[in-house]
């Protein structure tokens, strides 16, 4: 059944898929809990969490799992529901630069783990563009290489084959 519906959801058309998540623009608070749905059936064994006010810290949701190393990965999602993440659009650019300096910097909080959760990798996620000026613009903004290497982009595009 799952199957079905996995082959269902692969073989729709682009423009369905697109209106699909495009639906989600100026809406983040729901496209937050979609995320988290579609994160916990990509990663079943994680622990999923969306943060919101004070404790956030520019992270809006925060995945954790075990990883065959060192104990455990800590991803932290910025999440963005807009048509376009421009670097023309320098408030937004920078508040998104800002979410995933704060992001790194600062551990998560998270209500069933009793220690820190020191973020490693950041998902800057958006429902519609991310451009490559905006991506310039962002990792700019953070002085530490190893910050830079660890920041990955998810949109539009990105979002229809996850979904």
């Amino acid at each position: 059944m799952i199957l079905d519906y996995k082959t269902r959801a692969r073989d729709l058309p682009y423009a369905i898929k697109k209106e699909a998540i495009q639906k989600f623009i100026g809406k983040e608070n729901i496209f937050h809990q979609e995320l988290k749905i579609l994160l916990q059936f990509i990663y079943p064994d994680a622990y999923i969490e969306i943060l919101q006010g004070a404790n956030e810290k520019g992270k809006d949701i925060v995945l954790r799992r075990k990883n065959s190393l060192t104990g455990y990965d800590n991803w932290a999602f910025v999440v963005k529901a807009i048509e376009k993440l421009d670097g023309k659009a320098s408030g937004k650019t920078a508040e998104v630069a800002t979410q995933v300096r704060q992001a790194f910097r600062t551990p998560a909080q998270l209500t069933d783990i009793n220690e820190p959760a020191i973020i490693s990798k950041v998902y800057v996620v958006n429902t519609g563009s991310i451009t490559e000026s905006s991506k310039k613009n962002i990792l700019d903004e953070l002085e530490e290489r190893p910050y830079k290497n660890n920041v990955e982009w998810v949109d539009l595009q990105t979002l229809m084959e996850w979904f």
